[in-house]
């Protein structure tokens, strides 16, 4: 009986602590925290790929200008702004304010040799 009633106190004081705000926010906290650990992990594939292709196209970005330098560091700052430039500027014939002739046609072609671009 009174393990019982041991017991049946030490759970409502329990339920007491971990309803308490200062606990909650901590759990809160570390859930989020995990949820940021996970996106990293998952998305440092895609962000490794996107250093080397930078890194390769470093050279040929030197001679470009320096707006043009920027967009193309834009560019570079996510798969999915990859796979929007190559629809709209590699797959279609939409003219690109940045990029045109031997350049465009170049950065399309690296692209393509990444493993970046989804196969739609």
């Amino acid at each position: 009986m009174r393990r019982w009633l041991l017991l049946l106190l030490q759970v409502g004081l329990l339920v007491l602590i971990f309803r308490l705000p200062e606990v909650q926010n901590f759990f809160h906290d570390a859930i989020e925290q995990g949820g940021e650990a996970v996106d990293a992990i998952i998305d440092w594939p895609e962000q490794q790929k996107l250093a080397e292709l930078a890194d390769e196209l470093t050279p040929w970005q030197a001679t470009l200008r320096p707006y043009q330098q920027l967009y193309i560091n834009d560019v570079l700052e996510s798969g999915d702004s990859v796979n929007a430039f190559h629809r709209s500027f590699c797959l279609t014939p939409d003219k690109n304010p940045y990029l045109q002739g031997a350049a465009l046609a170049y950065f399309c072609q690296q692209l393509e040799l990444t493993g970046l671009l989804d196969a739609h």
